[in-house]
């Protein structure tokens, strides 16, 4: 049963897809996302911040013969949205032509047009006084942690999300979407020096979230072990990648086999490389945006097709590229969606640390030093010295480097990945014979 709301929208939709119809388009779509947020954060067990907000925007897109053009409005008052498709349709006149820029076939769109199945929404009613309950006990944890004496904030976040899709090809598109999020960060101090760190968890569902009590405790843990930090040795050594910092390595993955970065030559990648070992033959690399829960679930993609579980890295071979439906048609590959994407897992975490004499665990990293279009990677970076297999001491002021080529093929994987805390999910991720200076 169609809520009003969505009634009202599917009418807004209707009347600007006639609309641009009359214009002069060919083909179009048009589609209406709303938001709604609340936020509330916490510091030394005092409100600090505060906040609720509400958006909408509606995204217009059309085809005239094989040019495209689309623009996006954040009002639904007929004389704005006229407005809009009057400066679309005068501007895609003056474009050039590209057939690989159609839309797609009626026959090619998904069958399932809304993420129900998918369970990425679950609205859950809550108090104020529960969230300020909930992150003060989560920051009270936190600053009972020993040599704790400081906090950087306490917050909590949520939000709601529609989107309603309408084409002149055939497509309607419904999905609504929710998100939750606790983070807690926190100073140690010891013989006047300081450092920081946090813990966060994020979920589609309130009780899906990590416990405070735990968050709190893991902050306050790994703001103490940072303290006493000792310079890092320079040579080339093994470096192990917390989890969370892991997945920024398979980001720039995903950054470097996009049809997108093939399109503007910004990668070190080729369609050469395809079916050749990119990584270790221990590095299998999927993506499941049917999964259920997760943070970058959808039932479809953002052409209207059919979002399917892929296998890029096999065995280090690259399989395939990311590639959306005009980029697919230009490289002649296939439509490849890359949802809660992860790496297979290969060996334990002790195994990967065993053998470790001297080397590097990074537990952050700073700075933007990734050349996408070579490959080359120098970030600065803190963590632990390893030391015989076991973290040593803190380590800071350490820059890391070489080129992601290498450092895939060098790769390998920890069977410690237990839950998806963001889009990428990865384990502890091991890469030998990079250079720390």
């Amino acid at each position: 049963m169609k809520t009003k709301q969505v009634q009202a929208i599917e009418a807004i939709l209707e009347s600007t897809l006639d609309r641009l119809k009359k214009a002069g388009a060919d083909q179009a779509g048009v589609s209406y996302s709303t938001d709604e947020s609340r936020t509330l954060g916490l510091r030394f067990g005092k409100l600090e911040k505060m906040g609720a907000s509400n958006s909408m925007s509606i995204d217009l897109e059309a085809w005239i013969g094989n040019k495209y053009g689309a623009t996006s409005v954040i009002s639904a008052n007929p004389d704005d949205l006229n407005n809009a498709i009057t400066t679309m349709i005068a501007a895609i006149h003056t474009k050039n032509g590209d057939d690989f820029a159609l839309p797609a076939s009626p026959d090619q769109l998904s069958k399932v047009r809304d993420n129900r199945r998918l369970e990425i929404y679950n609205p859950s009613t809550i108090s104020q006084d529960s969230i300020i309950q909930i992150v003060r006990s989560m920051e009270e944890a936190a600053l009972n942690m020993p040599k704790i004496n400081n906090a950087g904030g306490a917050s909590f976040g949520q939000s709601k999300n529609l989107n309603v899709s309408l084409t002149s090809f055939g497509g309607y598109f419904h999905s609504r979407a929710t998100s939750y999020g606790l983070s807690v960060s926190v100073i140690a101090e010891e013989d006047g020096e300081m450092q920081s760190d946090h813990a966060s968890s994020s979920s589609r569902y309130l009780s899906g979230l990590e416990s405070p009590i735990a968050l709190g405790i893991l902050a306050g843990e790994r703001a103490a072990a940072n303290l006493n930090p000792q310079p890092g040795k320079s040579g080339h050594f093994p470096v192990v990648f917390h989890p969370d910092i892991a997945a920024s390595l398979l980001g720039h993955f995903t950054g470097a086999a996009s049809g997108g970065a093939l399109r503007s030559g910004q990668t070190f990648l080729s369609l050469d490389d395809l079916e050749k070992d990119l990584f270790s033959t221990s590095i299998t690399i999927k993506s499941n945006p049917l999964l259920k829960g997760g943070l970058a679930s959808c039932a479809y993609t953002g052409d209207g097709l059919a979002a399917t579980a892929e296998t890029f890295v096999e065995k280090g071979a690259l399989k395939g590229f990311f590639m959306g439906l005009e980029n697919s048609r230009r490289f002649n590959q296939p439509v490849m969606s890359g949802g809660n994407l992860t790496i297979e897992p290969d060996m334990s975490y002790q195994d990967m640390m065993a053998d470790i004499k001297d080397g590097l665990y990074v537990t952050s990293l700073m700075g933007q030093g990734v050349n996408m279009t070579n490959g080359n990677y120098s970030r600065s970076a803190k963590g632990f010295w390893i030391k015989d297999g076991k973290i040593d001491h803190a380590v800071k002021g350490v820059t890391i480097a070489g080129n992601l080529r290498d450092m895939f093929k060098n790769m390998v994987a920890a069977d410690d990945l237990n839950r998806f805390k963001s889009q990428i999910a990865t384990p502890h991720l091991r890469v030998d014979g990079m250079t720390l200076a």
